[in-house]
């Protein structure tokens, strides 16, 4: 997990990037789910609002959004924000959403981009099934497939070269080389893995349903995320890919690093050296014509049976 004082220090960054990016995710994602006037809400992850603001205006005063997050910088943003469109129906909460409300609670509970930062994913997602009343709808946005991870790698390497030092890999790192890589035998495998996984295949290591191992690369493909989320115990699941890109200028690049989870990696260095990593990324993306961001992502919805 990344901790939550970055995303806290992101919040001023967060809040510039997000009409380019964030609420564009948060309403794609929240128009797919469909809420409904007078319904009660869970977001969580909530961050700025992307997702808890469309879902407010959707149900209206009689209902209700309880928006959860770690990070007090963004619930703050996220305050300022209800307060200018007096959405009096949003409440937040600065908590653990997988230890927060009640069983049954919520007709629709909903995460964009925010289950891949829970401990075990898998286990936490099913915590978040069982905060729905029977019947209702549990929905899950997460990049699509190598989404974000090449500038994220791009950001890696300008760190260390900054530093001069080898660093681990980031966790994203085998998706960027599999870009790199022609379609077709690396995907089907990915989704043979989530459906194992779906069909209930299980070694000696296996924590709270997943198979020991199992990593977010192998559920983030149209394909693996449906049979995935019928295993968390859900019904009628569809999954969609909401196509984006994000056109870049020099700003709109950088804030995509540090009004972002890419932010951590910043962490400990110095102005001078963050400056420094600033200056190698954007040099390389010149030079190598980078100026478009693929930002596309799977939007998973199901029912919590009767």
């Amino acid at each position: 997990m990344v901790d939550s004082q970055h995303f806290t220090d992101a919040a001023a960054d967060y809040s510039r990037l997000a009409p380019h990016l964030w609420d564009r995710i948060g309403a794609d994602a929240v128009a797919a789910a469909g809420p409904q006037p007078g319904e009660r809400v869970l977001d969580a992850c909530s961050g700025i609002g992307s997702s808890a603001l469309p879902a407010a205006a959707a149900v209206g005063a009689d209902g209700r959004v309880d928006a959860v997050d770690l990070a007090g910088g963004l619930l703050d943003a996220l305050r300022q924000r209800v307060s200018k469109r007096r959405l009096d129906q949003v409440r937040t909460h600065q908590a653990d959403v997988l230890e927060f409300g009640q069983p049954g609670e919520y007709d629709l509970v909903q995460c964009v981009l925010g289950i891949m930062f829970f401990p075990n994913f898998t286990a936490g997602s099913r915590q978040l099934v069982t905060r729905l009343r029977p019947g209702g709808r549990l929905m899950l946005a997460v990049w699509d497939h190598g989404v974000m991870a090449d500038i994220g790698m791009r950001a890696f390497h300008s760190i260390q070269r900054v530093r001069g030092e080898k660093l681990p890999d980031p966790a994203y790192a085998k998706s960027a080389r599999e870009n790199d890589e022609p379609d077709g035998a690396d995907a089907d495998a990915r989704a043979d893995d989530a459906s194992d996984t779906a069909a209930g295949e299980t070694d000696g290591d296996t924590v709270a349903g997943d198979k020991a191992g199992l990593s977010f690369d192998q559920i983030d493909t149209q394909d693996a995320f449906g049979p995935w989320m019928e295993d968390l115990g859900l019904i009628d699941v569809t999954v969609t890919v909401q196509e984006r890109n994000l056109e870049l200028d020099d700003e709109l690049a950088w804030l995509v690093i540090t009004g972002s989870g890419f932010r951590s990696m910043l962490s400990g260095m110095s102005d001078e050296q963050i400056e420094e990593v600033r200056a190698d990324l954007l040099a390389g993306l010149h030079l190598d014509g980078f100026t478009s961001l693929n930002t596309s992502t799977l939007v998973g919805i199901g029912h919590r049976p009767e």
